[in-house]
């Protein structure tokens, strides 16, 4: 008997001091530890879960977890109910409700751990059973806040650098390893017109690249495989069937010290080369604008002394003299000259005018009435103008120019006769976007047409398709109108006629 009495001891001091251990285990941990009974209260609980309400164990003992004052946030920052937390969850269920994040805020302005005032917990709730009954729940739980945050920081990096990326008129392209197509932005889609999951296998897109170009690229993102930056010019074909041109820019993605993938940044070389061809025009219009504003300026003045000699000589004539004849033409010629370096000095801009508001039914009717004298009767004018008056920014006699030469190039595109339309309307802001009323001028003739190439060139000073002609007349129209804010529209298709719709700003019938 004494032997018993002897192990017992010994058997409750092993005890005691097993228990010691794991208290000082408990006490140690730096994660959260409660134990509840099968109504919530706290039945045990460690320093460290203590701490999170500024509360002491003996203090959170015989209570619920959550003390008055605070909430409970779910993932997403919302109130999370009480139902739908872990320990609930695990008591109601039975149960274990493992890595559930969740956040803890206070009133109190020392409880705030946080900018935002929220401490964040990452919760494992394990259910106790006594036989077939739940006898409570056991709930570890690990601060979480500096993590979450770095979460949130990193979240907002990516969200800033990925709305970069989606807004930039550039191409970028991300390949993996086997290089499948992993993301590309909305310029891609834009330009090619594809969805990512109807080019993302490499079959697919390679079989959109031209083969000629194929190589190339592929050689480019394989030496990028392998941790080499490179570059290249390819074509490829796009949803519709158009060829487009990209200038490829491929850069190795790092990770852990090895590649994971390629990003490429494409330039559409199209819009790049038309903005190319558009700058050395403008180039070549100021070079021109420049020239023909000092030879007018010039010309001018030489034509000002041969008009007034011819004007002198008349006066010494007598009358019936047969030189009158001759001096008429010289004038004439003089003031046809004038007229052409009136055009030039428009077009260079350097000539001043008074601009007088005007209507275009007028100007039109007057302009109609001089062209029907030049017309061939193979020409049929069939004429449409808008009710009432039409005042735009204008002087007439501008206007009248506009119209007469727009009409006169029609002529010219009919040798063989046809329609020459000529029709004014106001158009509302619903049916044209911009700033006001417009007034649209157009004029349509069934002559010969344009090709793409000469339409490009069309409004270019000195360029004429015509054996004769100056090259001014479409020039002087467009610096017309686009010198009141308006502009001038070419529809035209080879072999089915051409129409020019010019858009003019309306105003009111008053002097500026």
């Amino acid at each position: 008997m004494l032997e018993d009495l002897t192990a017992l001891r010994q058997a409750e001091a092993a005890r005691r001091d097993t228990e010691g251990r794991l208290r000082t285990v408990v006490e140690t941990m730096a994660e959260g530890l409660v134990v509840q009974d099968r109504k919530g209260k706290v039945v045990e609980c460690n320093t460290a879960a203590g701490a999170v309400f500024h509360r002491s164990p003996e203090q959170l003992r015989d209570s619920s977890l959550l003390p008055a004052g605070w909430t409970c946030l779910g993932e997403d920052g919302a109130a999370l109910p009480y139902d739908e937390q872990p320990v609930p969850i695990a008591l109601r269920t039975g149960r274990p409700m493992r890595n559930f994040v969740l956040g803890l805020r206070s009133d109190a302005a020392d409880s705030c751990v946080s900018e935002s005032g929220v401490r964040w917990f990452l919760v494992n709730a394990m259910p106790l059973s006594d036989g077939a009954i739940s006898a409570g729940v056991v709930t570890t739980f690990s601060d979480v806040t500096a993590y979450r945050r770095a979460q949130d920081i990193l979240q907002l990096s990516e969200d800033k650098y990925r709305g970069l990326i989606e807004s930039l008129p550039l191409m970028v392209v991300q390949f993996d390893r086997e290089m499948c197509i992993e993301y590309f932005n909305p310029a891609v889609r834009t330009i090619s017109g594809f969805e990512l999951d109807e080019v993302a296998d490499p079959a697919a897109w390679t079989s959109r690249i031209l083969s000629e170009d194929l190589p190339r690229l592929q050689e480019m993102i394989h030496n990028a495989l392998s941790g080499r930056a490179g570059r290249t010019e390819y074509r490829f074909r796009a949803k519709d069937g158009s060829v487009k041109s990209a200038f490829a820019m491929g850069q190795p993605r790092w990770h852990e010290g090895a590649v994971i993938g390629v990003t490429t940044l494409l330039v559409d070389m199209i819009r790049e080369r038309q903005l190319e061809q558009d700058l050395q025009r403008a180039q070549r219009l100021e070079l021109i604008g420049r020239l023909s504003s000092g030879i007018a300026h010039d010309f001018n003045n030489l034509l000002t002394v041969v008009i007034s000699l011819a004007d002198l000589a008349h006066g010494n004539l007598p009358s019936g003299h047969p030189v009158h004849d001759d001096l008429n033409r010289i004038t004439e010629a003089g003031e046809q000259a004038a007229s052409l370096a009136g055009q030039l000095l428009a077009f260079s801009k350097q000539q001043r005018t008074t601009t007088r508001r005007s209507d275009v039914n007028r100007a039109a009717r007057r302009t109609l009435d001089l062209l029907r004298g030049v017309l061939p009767s193979a020409v049929r004018l069939e004429v449409s103008l808008a009710d009432g008056e039409l005042f735009v920014p204008l002087d007439e006699t501008q206007l009248q120019q506009v119209l007469m030469n727009l009409c006169l190039n029609a002529r010219d595109a009919m040798p063989d006769g046809g329609r020459l339309g000529v029709r004014t309307e106001a158009v509302s802001v619903a049916e044209e976007a911009g700033a006001a009323p417009w007034v649209r001028l157009s004029v349509a003739d069934e002559g010969c047409g344009m090709s793409d190439e000469i339409k490009m060139q069309i409004f270019d000073p000195f360029y004429s398709t015509k054996e004769r002609g100056t090259g001014l007349g479409l020039a002087v129209v467009r610096q017309i109108v686009e010198g009141c804010g308006g502009r001038v529209e070419t529809h035209t298709e080879l072999g089915r006629g051409s129409r020019f719709d010019v858009w003019l700003p309306v105003g009111s019938p008053a002097f500026d």
